[in-house]
């Protein structure tokens, strides 16, 4: 029983990671976009654009955001794909035991250990949140040509 439930909680943790990595190719896409920006940025404050300058801005402003969840969902991303290899080899080290462990790393309390559903929802968050970003990064650098 424990071992079944521990290749279940690895074939979740595996899924996760894998929802994870698709972060990599918005963060991809944002970074160009975030040079496209950069330069409707200087090429607005050139031409002394004011509402263009703005928006370029905020695009910018939603790059960076997009950027600092990117690394975040990527820690993750490797730290679910770890747990899912330890956790469907033959090593016989427990899911309580790799997630205290982490939290531990952290300099958390690990008397208060997350559930594993707990961890996976809220990466998922952070991968939420980066694609909301990496979006209304998309909705500026459109709506500044259609200001220009």
């Amino acid at each position: 029983m424990v071992e079944n439930d521990r290749q279940t909680k690895a074939v979740q943790v595996a899924l996760t990671a894998d929802v994870l990595a698709l972060g990599h190719g918005l963060d991809r896409w944002s970074l160009a976009f975030a040079v496209l920006g950069g330069v409707g940025l200087f090429v607005a404050a050139h031409n002394h654009d004011e509402k263009s300058l703005l928006v370029f801005g905020i695009d910018v402003f939603f790059a960076v955001s997009q950027k600092y969840f990117a690394m975040r969902t990527e820690l993750d991303a490797a730290v679910f794909r770890r747990w899912a290899e330890n956790w469907r080899s033959l090593d016989k080290s427990t899911v309580e035991e790799d997630m205290a462990a982490f939290d531990k790393a952290l300099g958390k309390d690990v008397s208060v250990c997350r559930s594993l559903a707990d961890r996976a929802h809220g990466a998922r968050n952070l991968f939420m949140r980066q694609a909301i970003c990496f979006a209304a990064q998309m909705l500026c650098f459109m709506a500044a040509f259609f200001i220009a």
